[in-house]
């Protein structure tokens, strides 16, 4: 009984991840898009957009391009021999650190503009 009960935790504590995952990747995602429109389409006389419509735009983005797909693919690795938590966690801090990264190098062009 005991190990049914932490089985349960396990997938509770997985999904909260992944809500977690969800939510800070898009609200991160509008943030980015919010600042490089203000740097680079703000200055060619268009209006700055709000952190929500950054938020709006980013989301409709990804509908259309179906930017999860590769998030999918990398947590379906056939000869990995680590737990599902382990994926979990590799996604996200992978997802996470290349939205970083974005916005770092868009931050930097901006700069040499």
């Amino acid at each position: 009984m005991p190990d049914n009960k932490n089985g349960c935790l396990e997938t509770i504590g997985l999904l909260v991840v992944i809500a977690v995952n969800v939510v800070l990747s898009a609200v991160l995602q509008g943030y980015i898009l919010y600042c490089a429109w203000g740097w680079f389409v703000v200055p060619l006389g268009v209006s700055q957009i709000g952190i929500m419509h950054g938020f709006g735009l980013a989301m409709t983005a990804k509908i259309f391009t179906h930017g999860m797909g590769k998030l999918e693919e990398k947590t379906t690795l056939p000869n990995s021999t680590s737990s599902i938590a382990d994926k979990v966690m590799e996604v996200f801090v992978t997802h996470i650190s290349a939205q970083l990264m974005i916005w770092l190098i868009l931050y930097l062009i901006h700069l040499w503009m």
